[in-house]
């Protein structure tokens, strides 16, 4: 019975018509008032005190972004260094891999970049469908990112109600949120594979888990692993001696990796000849609505600009970007074609990447984190009219050409 009430109905017991008998039931009530408290203060105390308990369980068993601790890492099996043979269990342990540099500044504005790329260990591991989270009996780790966070997911813990598909083999996860679609593929996937390529060719009995064959033919493009190594996430969870999950340490938006850090899957001993814009249709959510007068203005500079429309099949449009030298567009998944440039190549985005970043809202660094991984040199125009998810954009000539005019002149006769 609550407290409160519990002090009511004694009150209303102790109701008598004497002076006498009401002043011991005013002495009692305010007995039973301050038994309330009491009991109000210890309800209190022992809710702290599983919310603490909670709190350190959930940091001893998933390891978050900034605040994992050496404790946490040990808990997952992650080694911080190289994967080495594991004496409990036979298999690989995890990898941390510390980075020297740890943000980008861009017109003097800074934005974090991974602390740590880390290849968790996860023993007796769970993956969940549809996003691929990963845990096992001692709970389920997120890793810094809000799709895999327990508190997303009604079921807290890695139990699954559908049997799962039992594998006899470690696995490594490339599996994460819309890690289906091309553009999640280059900015989520591929970058994490420049740090797990020597992890799995050095160790051959681990499989590789990925949302479907897309993935994993720019995975194999990325790093040379047989293709019978490829498994298919379903609908359905895969349960294994141990799942490693690479992820990128500080949590921070998709596409924000490590500066540097990934070749592109284009020619790597000379640049491009070739600038190239890369349109939206017309009437689409970020299409350019004054683009007559953007491709004039890009063709002042570069007469011989190609206006190239992705196909959707990435081995015919990579024979285009694999000649690029400029790439120009709006914001949009046309962008991740930049995978397939040479090395060298410069990037421009219509994006108003400052503005939004300074504002606190959500400024989609994606493509700002992939040109920069990738080592190329980044441009953002701001277009004066700009929706994410509504409508088109203008990009004003004036911004335009003052981008253009940081673009070194060697490059404007290509």
């Amino acid at each position: 019975v609550p407290a409160a009430n519990h002090s009511a109905r004694f009150g209303h017991r102790e109701q008598v018509r004497s002076d006498s008998a009401r002043a011991d039931s005013e002495v009692f009530a305010m007995r039973s008032g301050d038994l309330a408290m009491m009991i109000g203060a210890v309800m209190a105390m022992v809710l702290i005190q599983r919310t603490v308990l909670h709190m350190r369980s959930y940091a001893a068993h998933v390891a978050t972004s900034e605040e994992a601790s050496a404790s946490d890492l040990e808990t997952l099996s992650i080694s911080a260094h190289s994967p080495a043979r594991s004496s409990a269990d036979g298999w690989p342990s995890g990898v941390r891999i510390q980075h020297d540099s740890s943000q980008i500044v861009y017109q003097g504005v800074v934005w974090k970049t991974p602390a740590a790329s880390v290849i968790a260990a996860v023993a007796s591991g769970i993956m969940r469908p549809p996003h691929g989270q990963v845990g096992n009996a001692s709970g389920v780790y997120d890793f810094g990112k809000w799709y895999w966070n327990p508190a997303s997911n009604s079921n807290k813990r890695s139990n699954v109600p559908l049997k799962p598909k039992e594998f006899a083999y470690p696995l490594l996860s490339f599996v994460g949120w819309n890690d289906n679609l091309f553009q999640h593929i280059v900015f989520d996937v591929v970058p994490k594979v420049a740090f797990t390529c020597a992890f799995l060719q050095n160790n051959r009995e681990v499989r590789v888990v990925v949302m479907n064959d897309l993935a994993g033919a720019l995975v194999r493009e990325a790093c040379d692993v047989a293709p019978e190594r490829f498994v298919e996430f379903a609908h359905r969870a895969f349960l294994a001696p141990v799942v490693y999950v690479p992820y990128f340490e500080s949590g921070l938006k998709l596409g924000m990796v490590p500066p540097n850090s990934l070749r592109s899957l284009g020619p790597q001993s000379k640049t491009g000849t070739e600038v190239v814009y890369l349109p939206r249709d017309a009437g689409t959510m970020r299409s350019v609505e004054n683009e007559a007068e953007v491709l004039a203005t890009l063709r002042q500079r570069w007469p011989a600009l190609k206006v190239l429309k992705p196909t959707n099949d990435w081995r015919k449009d990579r024979v285009q970007m694999e000649r690029a030298r400029i790439i120009v567009a709006p914001h949009g998944g046309a962008l991740s074609n930049m995978i397939f440039a040479p090395v060298n190549t410069t990037i421009v985005e219509f994006l108003p990447l400052v503005r939004m970043k300074l504002a606190g809202e959500n400024e989609r660094p994606c493509y700002f984190g992939l040109a920069h991984g990738l080592g190329f040199t980044y441009h953002a125009v701001e277009p004066s009219r700009f929706d994410f998810n509504n409508g088109s954009m203008t990009v004003p000539a004036a911004r335009l050409n003052a981008v253009l005019s940081q673009i070194p002149a060697s490059d404007e006769r290509r």
